[in-house]
């Protein structure tokens, strides 16, 4: 896997969801985690998602060092989390407003 930060972060964030179903959403956003990780959000709020049965364990340590942090991950986690934090702001207006 060329980009194994994301895919470990997406197995981190989606634990009930299958690896292969994962691997396949990373590939289809050509690899960003940022695409991705709203295409599993859609598939599973919609029902669509391969789920698994016992939950993933968390991949960030192995052979007990924590992995050094990706420079490039953590800039798409952080537009991330600011457009998640705008499009439930706008969520909430939008209610209000009705």
């Amino acid at each position: 896997m060329q980009f194994p930060h994301r895919l470990d972060q997406l197995y981190n964030d989606f634990d009930l969801v299958s690896a292969t179903f994962i691997k396949n959403t990373l590939k289809g956003n050509q690899f960003f985690y940022s695409p991705a990780y709203l295409a599993l959000r859609a598939a599973v709020k919609a029902g669509e998602a391969e789920t698994i049965t016992k939950r993933r364990t968390d991949k960030k340590l192995k052979d007990g060092e924590p992995e050094l942090p990706c420079a490039e991950l953590e800039k798409e986690k952080d537009w991330l989390r600011t457009k998640i934090r705008s499009e439930e702001h706008t969520s909430e207006l939008q209610s209000q407003d009705a």
